[in-house]
């Protein structure tokens, strides 16, 4: 799924932050922006998705614990500390929106019971 029609997807029911760089979004989220669920891909220019999920974990977990990867890579592929912050939170492209909203809802549905 292209990411322009992923994002005008999720406008439909979510309030969606896009954004193009890994450090940006990083730096927003250390600076006291919070997000519900965070999707990312593990290949992006610059910062790598990997590299993201990894330094979120560090300064923020409860950040890092609203993150899914939605990506290309196998899921067979990803590293296992990767995967120990992710948990079931990986979708493989291609994807639908509808395969997209089932993890969404279940990282909203679970930090909706731990608030």
């Amino acid at each position: 799924m292209l990411r322009r029609a992923l994002v005008r997807g999720l406008k439909r029911r979510y309030s969606v932050n896009e954004r193009d760089d890994a450090e940006v979004a990083l730096t927003e989220i250390a600076n006291g922006q919070r997000y519900d669920a965070i999707i990312c891909d593990l290949t992006l220019g610059g910062m790598s998705g990997k590299q993201f999920i990894l330094a979120l974990d560090r300064i923020l977990p409860e950040q890092a614990a609203r993150a899914l990867i939605l990506t290309g890579v196998a899921r067979s592929n990803v590293d296992d500390d990767l995967l120990a912050i992710i948990g079931t939170r990986f979708v493989e492209k291609p994807a639908t929106l509808s395969e997209i909203e089932i993890v969404l809802g279940e990282i909203l549905c679970t930090h909706a019971r731990a608030a």
